[in-house]
């Protein structure tokens, strides 16, 4: 199959808050491929290759998206036996109405403002162990959760997200998708960030590319 020059996807799965936004572009490669009535039969690894991928991160937001209800998926069979491609049929459900800001908004009288006593949140800073050795990364993925997308990563540390994204690629041959991707898993687990900057750091202190080591551990966080 031939992608064509746009991708028809659903509103409401660019409105939805719990689907990263890796699974928006595997959505969105795999509308490339559908005619008018949104079915296509593109291959696993064609997508996985197309978007810089692995074939496991693919089939993992494809199952995201099938719970979504943004794609449905059907098994085909051969004539001869055996399973065939599957085919995959978009599904636009209704998009969410935004809730408007004046809406949202509560009013409160000056008043209160004044007698109210500001709340400050502290933030207690995360224990890394130190080691002489070269650390293990184990960069695990809580169970029945997505992972985590650039906004999620911006929200607890953008600054240690960009960083860590910029290295990945300039410094151990990641691609942007798979870059982004596991920086954003180091930033939303505690400790996960300053495990992943100690590899980098001894790899690169050693003049040999942490990659290899990196996509073993997320290899091992996916199968667990």
């Amino acid at each position: 199959m031939t992608p064509g020059p746009f991708a028809r996807v659903a509103a409401a799965a660019v409105f939805d808050e719990k689907m990263p936004a890796a699974a928006l572009r595997v959505l969105a490669a795999v509308a490339s491929y559908a005619d008018a009535a949104g079915v296509c039969f593109p291959a696993v690894s064609t997508i996985a290759d197309r978007l810089g991928l692995t074939r496991r991160m693919v089939q993992r937001h494809m199952r995201a998206l099938e719970v979504g209800g943004y794609v449905e998926r059907q098994t085909t069979k051969r004539s001869r036996g055996g399973f065939g491609a599957n085919l995959y049929r978009l599904r636009f459900p209704a998009a969410p109405v935004p809730e408007r800001a004046s809406d949202a908004t509560p009013h409160v009288a000056s008043s209160a403002l004044a007698d109210a006593t500001p709340h400050v949140a502290t933030h207690a800073t995360p224990h890394v162990a130190s080691s002489d050795a070269t650390p293990h990364v184990a960069l695990t993925r809580p169970s029945n959760k997505t992972i985590g997308t650039r906004a999620q990563a911006d929200t607890r540390d953008g600054a240690e997200w960009n960083t860590l994204c910029d290295r990945l690629k300039a410094r151990h041959g990641f691609n942007h998708a798979t870059a982004c991707e596991v920086a954003a898993i180091a930033c939303m687990q505690a400790g996960g960030a300053a495990r992943l900057d100690t590899l980098m750091a001894a790899a690169e202190a050693s003049g040999t590319s942490a990659h290899d080591k990196i996509m073993a551990a997320v290899a091992g966080a996916e199968a667990a």
